[in-house]
């Protein structure tokens, strides 16, 4: 089924079932080949985790060069409780190859919205949701995502010494220098998706629960002590 969205935009539509639920997957057209993948994605990673609402994915291009470059030609995000979205550069030449892994990732986030809600946004919720998002990719996959160890542990412990002290505030700026901002002469660019990686890869092997027991859990209890 195809319809027009936007300006001059045109847009298909998939549809697949997760167990109870579905999945409704809308994608620019010339992305025939991201429907495909985000079903063999999403299937697998519904046999590790439960979603309680269908989902909704947007798949759009981009000409994005940090996003061909840095991200394998993908990036995603992840809204509320059943709607993430997509933006694929199809001049990065092994897209197809992470598709699977980002899908998994931003699913984890939706279902983890549908667990805790949410409004919880601060420094060490951040740092739960990104390490449970890339542990669950991780194990998906296979694969373990870029971001996931993008510095090195003895710069994972500087930065880890700054920010432990402000795990508790909610402040979008020290969010955005610790996980996203590219040139910071304190924070090394993806620093909070590598803590919270580690973190929550640590704390999964001390829990030795699935993943339905652990996406519910609140950030302070999946916080480990020594996770370097």
């Amino acid at each position: 089924m195809e319809r027009e969205i936007g300006a001059g935009k045109r847009f298909e539509v998939a549809k697949f079932g997760l167990g109870s639920r579905r999945c409704i997957v809308v994608y620019e057209a010339g992305l025939n080949e991201v429907a495909p993948l985000i079903k063999k994605g999403l299937t697998e990673a519904s046999k590790l985790l439960d979603t309680r609402n269908d989902i909704i994915i947007n798949v759009y291009s981009t000409e994005d060069k940090f996003i061909k470059n840095k991200m394998n030609g993908i990036n995603g995000r992840a809204y509320n409780t059943c709607a993430l979205s997509l933006w694929i550069n199809k001049n990065a030449t092994q897209w197809k190859r992470f598709v699977i892994s980002d899908v998994a990732h931003e699913f984890c986030h939706v279902v983890r919205f549908q667990r805790i809600g949410e409004k919880h946004w601060t420094l060490l919720d951040g740092m739960v949701q990104e390490g449970l998002a890339q542990c669950f990719a991780e194990q998906v996959t296979g694969r373990i995502q870029s971001w996931s160890n993008a510095i090195t542990r003895e710069q994972a412990r500087a930065v880890w010494a700054k920010l432990s002290r402000k795990l508790n505030v909610e402040d979008s700026t020290l969010y955005y220098r610790a996980f996203l901002k590219r040139r910071d002469n304190e924070f090394p660019h993806w620093s909070g998706y590598t803590i919270g990686y580690l973190m929550i890869k640590a704390r999964l092997r001390e829990l030795g629960k699935d993943w339905n027991d652990v996406i519910g859990m609140k950030s302070k209890a999946l916080k480990g002590k020594d996770f370097f």
